[in-house]
């Protein structure tokens, strides 16, 4: 299995990240933000193309997936890492749809540790 770095990132004034591609047959399996996150958690769209239309992910009861998320740490997605594996393309939420959380201050890089089979 080889492991991979990406990034992304939410800019100013905004909750929502640039698409993401995992690659084929990848997941997740750690997310770092960058010291001067403004606090929020984590939540997430997927899609199977760049460009398509980016949808909510949600648990069966229809939950979003959430990472609880701290500033300059990592944070593991193990659990959400089967949830992710569909979809080769993310975006990834500064706090809910009902509530997102804009980014302040300079453009907030993503990184993201992706795992592939």
């Amino acid at each position: 299995m080889d492991y991979s770095v990406k990034n992304t990132e939410i800019r100013i004034g905004t909750s929502l990240s640039l698409p993401l591609d995992l690659g084929e047959d990848a997941y997740s399996v750690a997310i770092g933000l960058p010291g001067n996150w403004t606090a929020a958690n984590l939540t997430f769209q997927g899609c199977a193309t760049p460009d398509g239309e980016y949808r909510e992910l949600n648990d069966v009861s229809g939950n979003a997936y959430t990472v609880t998320a701290s500033a300059g740490k990592w944070h593991s997605a193990t659990a959400l890492s089967d949830t992710l594996r569909p979809f080769r393309f993310i975006k990834v939420r500064s706090g809910t749809v009902a509530l997102p959380v804009n980014q302040t201050g300079d453009v907030k890089y993503i990184t993201v540790i992706v795992k592939s089979a």
